[in-house]
């Protein structure tokens, strides 16, 4: 319980840091979720069902914050020449230059809450989390008879799909996971 405690509490921090940065370019952390999402990818665009896969988030949710992404000149939506239904994610030449720019300052914030410990014990604490979410998934799976079902990461956990079957708590989907990664790479 302490453990878990102390991992949420750490995540509680980060975000409230990570908020304010986002805040001050009027954004939410899931719009840089997207944004960054889009970054990551080919500049020929992204297919939205992806995007949501990767976010592990339904279209009722993305669907708006594309929509206001747009509007506030952040992306683009261009006609998908594989499926004439859909479309492509494209980030606009404001996106392009404002959303590495916004990475490194939270990566900034990343590291910076880093510094303090030796290498040695970021590199540990990588690997026993990596590891602790691991077996966390598979009690997961084996409390729900076996059957996959997406109870970890942050989209869905935090909606509360799968809860009482063993939902991962500290699952490393979405922002915190992947950002996480690349601040220890970085250091």
């Amino acid at each position: 319980m302490a453990l878990l405690g102390r991992v949420s509490r750490i995540e509680r921090l980060l975000d409230a840091q990570r908020s304010e940065v986002v805040r001050s370019h009027g954004l939410t952390t899931t719009d840089i979720d997207v944004l960054a999402g889009l970054w990551r990818h080919h500049p020929d665009g992204q297919r939205p069902r992806d995007l949501r896969r990767t976010m592990m988030i339904g279209s009722g949710t993305l669907t708006p914050r594309l929509d206001r992404l747009q509007a506030e000149g952040w992306l683009e939506r261009h006609p998908d020449p594989d499926d004439r239904r859909g479309c492509l994610l494209v980030l606009t030449e404001k996106g392009r230059t404002r959303v590495p720019k916004l990475v490194e300052e939270l990566l900034a914030v990343e590291n910076q809450a880093l510094a303090s410990l030796p290498r040695s014990t970021v590199d540990r604490l990588d690997r026993d989390l990596r590891d602790s979410s691991w077996h966390c998934r598979l009690a997961t799976l084996e409390n729900v008879g076996g059957r996959r079902t997406p109870t970890w990461g942050r989209g869905y956990a935090a909606r509360g799909w799968g809860r009482g079957v063993g939902a991962c708590p500290h699952g490393q989907g979405g922002y915190f996971g992947s950002w996480l990664k690349v601040a220890v790479a970085q250091r």
